[in-house]
């Protein structure tokens, strides 16, 4: 006898939230991509900071890495996971003479702009079939150095395949509070994906039929910051991903297609953003 069954029990509550948060409602947008091996014992300066959010997953070697104030030495087959604007290091492990990582980088946010990352219980993870995952990540470095915009979304399926195997394999999402009003949710979608459109706070009160002073307010308690800070960061980061995925565009291309047509205004806000020109990331391309 056969018996059908779709297996309604093999998942938990939980973990069909985390899966549908970032297959539905996470927005990825890639970086780089790198394969690094080298024999100094420092390996990531400590208590670097970066605007990115991190992956960092050795292929050889083992790590002692440091990120905020949970401290654990990694190897071949575990990874960390660090949100922007987070401290973190790493030195190699004693005894060890050489190691070979892969760093990715990327912003992740959820479906309110707050840094996905963050929301995870642990900034350590494994890996269940190392050498699948280092050809995969083999293959992803290679595409983000000869085809940007491929190598980019393969980066995004990449990522989002991880994060589900922590998932069922236990790893816990923290929950936030909830403070999201689904007109400023609604908003937000529309802004991340037209992010070029005139975005007025008139305009965009209007748009959820609230008065400009109720409508400021909801929005800095959903997102942390005000309409037209959270504007400029959804454009800087899209620009900061399109100077990598799209290098056939120049600067100024780049800033127009975000919604800044100054081109002046632009290297600036991206230099504040980001500790770099556009310049220097467009000629360092994957670097």
């Amino acid at each position: 006898m056969n018996v059908a069954s779709a297996l309604p029990d093999d998942l938990s509550e939980a973990q069909v939230r985390s899966i549908r948060i970032v297959t539905c409602s996470l927005e990825f947008l890639p970086i780089s991509c790198l394969h690094w091996r080298g024999d100094e014992v420092r390996v990531i300066a400590a208590d670097r900071v970066i605007p990115d959010d991190f992956l960092y997953i050795p292929a050889k070697g083992a790590l002692d890495c440091l990120v905020g104030e949970a401290r654990r030495t990694i190897k071949p087959g575990e990874f960390i996971m660090v949100p922007a604007g987070q401290r973190h290091g790493a030195t190699m492990g004693a005894g060890v003479k050489e190691y070979e990582v892969f760093a990715l980088h990327m912003h992740l946010y959820d479906e309110t702009r707050h840094r996905f990352l963050q929301k995870l219980d642990s900034p350590f993870g494994s890996l269940s079939n190392l050498e699948g995952w280092l050809t995969r990540l083999t293959a992803c470095t290679c595409l983000m150095g000869r085809d940007p915009k491929t190598g980019g979304e393969y980066m995004r399926h990449l990522v989002i395949s991880l994060l589900i195997e922590q998932f069922l394999h236990g790893r816990g999402v923290r929950e936030l509070p909830e403070q999201t009003d689904q007109r400023i949710a609604r908003l937000l979608g529309r802004i991340r994906v037209r992010p070029a459109d005139n975005w007025t706070v008139t305009g965009m009160a209007q748009d959820c039929h609230l008065s400009v002073s109720r409508f400021r307010e909801l929005f800095a308690t959903c997102t942390g910051t005000s309409p037209k800070e959270y504007v400029q960061k959804v454009r800087l980061s899209l620009a900061r991903s399109l100077l990598v995925t799209m290098p056939e565009l120049t600067v100024e291309q780049v800033a127009d297609k975000v919604g800044i047509s100054d081109a002046h205004y632009f290297h600036a806000v991206y230099k504040d953003q980001f500790g770099e020109t556009p310049k220097n990331r467009l000629s360092s391309k994957n670097g």
